[in-house]
């Protein structure tokens, strides 16, 4: 390890080549740090210390007995009474597969459509406009351009009530069709 001097003219150790005392065992060491403690092996590279512990248990199976409050004809019940060595991933995925084909099983056929409001081509070009215009008084003209001061353009302000008007249009046109 390098000497890691502690002013120009420093004649010591380095960083961790003097005495350090191991946080482990607490034994006085003399060596290098990053060859670890010799006396019980904690620090050094690819070792680990406390290798005695043993692997922490594997996780428990599900319940083959159902609690009391669960009724018999739960689907994860008969899940678990038909699978009773799956892990807790493998219920939640098939609960979640069941759980899908259920609700398809008691969809009624016009739960899914979606009736979109009909507006005719004047009002795509209302909602068309109206998106630019906010886009546009919200990036250009809040910034106050030379051309809203020589009244080439309107103001921020005049594109706020203008745009009041054409939501305004908007709704009765959704009124109409509706």
């Amino acid at each position: 390890m390098p000497v890691v001097p502690a002013s120009r003219h420093y004649g010591g150790p380095g960083l961790g080549e003097g005495i350090w005392r191991c946080p482990s065992c607490g034994a006085d060491n003399a060596g290098p740090l990053a060859l670890g403690c010799p006396a019980c092996g904690a620090g050094r590279p690819g070792h680990r210390a406390d290798a005695t512990q043993a692997p922490p248990p594997p996780p428990s199976p599900l319940p083959s007995v159902p609690p009391a409050d669960i009724a018999s004809d739960d689907l994860a019940l008969r899940w678990i009474r038909q699978h009773p060595a799956a892990t807790l991933a493998e219920a939640f995925s098939a609960g979640f597969a069941e759980g899908l084909q259920e609700a398809r099983r008691t969809l009624r056929p016009g739960d899914l459509v979606h009736a979109e409001p009909a507006f005719d081509e004047r009002g795509k070009l209302t909602r068309t406009l109206i998106s630019a215009l906010e886009l546009f008084r919200d990036q250009v003209l809040a910034g106050s351009p030379e051309e809203t001061r020589t009244g080439e353009w309107m103001t921020a302000a005049e594109v706020t009530a203008f745009l009041k008007t054409l939501h305004a249009q908007l709704d009765r046109e959704l009124a109409i069709h509706a």
